[in-house]
């Protein structure tokens, strides 16, 4: 075999290593992190969770994703699994920031509601 086709042969090699191992990162997603929704994977939980102090949020294009995972009668524990804490947080409410829309000028706040056993009843945007 020519040494040029041995550099080739290397080459070709280290490349498909190298995708397959971008690919495995972006599509692997460890168990501890799994929201249990197809809907909502594990990299939207890590956007949706680190981005609960920005006003220019990217959750205004997470939550309706989100909505796809909520069922009602969830416990307040299952919900806060898949969402984290809550920007703020009642007897029965849970509030998370949405920020501001891409045309608009009132912050957007995503409220999930609770009965009184912390089991999810409702959930809506609201705002202004």
């Amino acid at each position: 075999m020519k040494p040029r086709n041995i550099i080739l042969s290397i080459c070709a090699f280290v490349a498909l290593v190298a995708i397959s191992v971008v690919i495995f990162q972006n599509t692997y997603c460890p168990e501890s992190e799994r929201t249990g929704c197809e809907y909502f994977d594990c990299k939207d939980k890590k956007l949706w969770q680190e981005s609960h102090q920005k006003i220019d949020n990217p959750r205004q294009w997470l939550y309706p994703k989100l909505q796809k995972c909520l069922r009602i009668g969830m416990t307040r524990d299952e919900v806060r699994k898949i969402t984290g804490i809550p920007k703020s947080s009642g007897i029965n409410v849970d509030g998370y920031l949405i920020g501001v829309p891409t045309y608009g000028i009132d912050i957007g706040v995503y409220k999930l509601y609770f009965d009184d056993d912390d089991r999810l009843i409702e959930y809506r945007f609201i705002q202004g």
